[in-house]
């Protein structure tokens, strides 16, 4: 067994965190039986939810930038973690016995549909957990659980967006975006509620010369996922991706030294790009 250092954990998520957020994801549509490894019964039920509340389906998409992400941090030779000799030791979650596959399917896809007016795309999709660094994400809050989420997401012409969906258990501690006004509802929050929520804050948004912009087809929702991406890397690059407050935010009083530990690791990577980007 290897032991990783908060710096060798820091240097890891400031890499993963700009892989994830400093380039403009690439899709590709997909069926979905190709992807036996996710819940296919939940897609079909809340796909025909969607379509009882009036939307359409558009297209199945995986998000290839993220799974090959995903795929390059499942092909870590080693499982590394930090002593766990007390509960407030870095990780000591991963105390708990763990299967390490390093070839474990972490593909997913996306359900993409629009209701009636075209005024709000939904995204159904079911994330699995697999490896362990998707383990330690998910303790600092940075990726769902095994997650069954509908995400409901409209665009507006000052572009700014809205989007409601059911991880707040997960995505509350997190650092909101500018431009990108979030409604994050309970996990069991249903399909009827989320939209009705999203509705009804989508009316308040609305005001003066400030429209929405339409969505007809998966390209012009695929642009619209651009431009919602390109405002999130905008904002990331200007903050340096993450910092210690983050860390210690999302750590939320759960092993306050390994929060500190990390915490003080990234502000010293942060000064180190910093010093660099001037010379």
């Amino acid at each position: 067994m290897t032991y990783q250092t908060p710096e060798e954990s820091a240097r890891d998520l400031m890499s993963y965190m700009k892989s994830m957020d400093g380039q403009q994801h690439v899709f590709r549509e997909v069926d979905s039986k190709d992807f036996r490894n996710v819940n296919q019964k939940f897609y079909r039920l809340s796909q025909s939810a969607l379509e009882a509340l009036g939307f359409r389906y558009l297209t199945d998409v995986e998000d290839v930038t993220i799974t090959a992400i995903e795929n390059a941090t499942n092909k870590k030779p080693k499982l590394k973690r930090l002593s766990t000799a007390s509960l407030s030791s870095w990780w000591s979650f991963l105390s708990q016995p763990i299967i390490f596959i390093p070839k474990c399917n972490t593909a997913t896809f996306v359900r993409v549909m629009v209701n009636d007016d075209h005024t709000t795309i939904a995204g159904i999709c079911h994330l699995p957990t697999s490896s362990w660094w998707a383990r330690f994400l998910q303790f600092l809050r940075l990726r769902p659980q095994d997650w069954l989420t509908v995400e409901f997401e409209t665009e507006f012409s000052n572009g700014t967006f809205l989007i409601t969906s059911n991880t707040k258990e997960i995505l509350e501690l997190t650092r909101e975006t500018p431009g990108i006004h979030r409604q994050l509802l309970p996990a069991k929050a249903d399909i009827q509620q989320s939209l009705t929520q999203h509705n009804q804050t989508l009316q308040h948004m609305l005001s003066g010369d400030i429209e929405v912009k339409l969505v007809n087809s998966w390209p012009e929702a695929e642009a619209m996922q651009h431009r919602g991406q390109a405002i999130k890397k905008s904002y990331r690059e200007s903050i340096g991706y993450i910092t210690g407050e983050d860390i210690e935010r999302l750590s939320n009083g759960r092993y306050d030294k390994a929060a500190k530990l990390i915490g003080d690791e990234i502000e010293k990577l942060r000064r180190e790009e910093e010093t660099d980007s001037r010379s």
